[in-house]
């Protein structure tokens, strides 16, 4: 019996390239992979390199890079 797949990407751009997303999701990765992708999902910031996450935050107008934790020091 063949399962439609089609709903888990309705988006014919990003058809294109990958094809089949079912198989492509279920493709064993490396464990270092799937502790990012899980560290990612968690924070809801993106998974990239610097000038990827750059170039989002210039399109979308909003800080997406890590900052640092708690309040800032004083200044002296």
């Amino acid at each position: 019996m063949k399962i439609d797949n089609s709903f888990l990407v309705r988006d014919s751009l990003l058809r294109g390239p990958i094809g089949d997303w079912k198989d492509f999701l279920n493709t064993a990765s490396g464990d270092e992979d799937v502790r990012l992708l899980q560290l990612h999902e968690r924070t809801g910031r993106p998974l990239g390199c610097n000038s990827f996450i750059e170039n989002l935050e210039s399109l979308l107008k909003i800080n997406l890079k890590k900052k640092w934790a708690g309040r800032k020091k004083k200044e002296k």
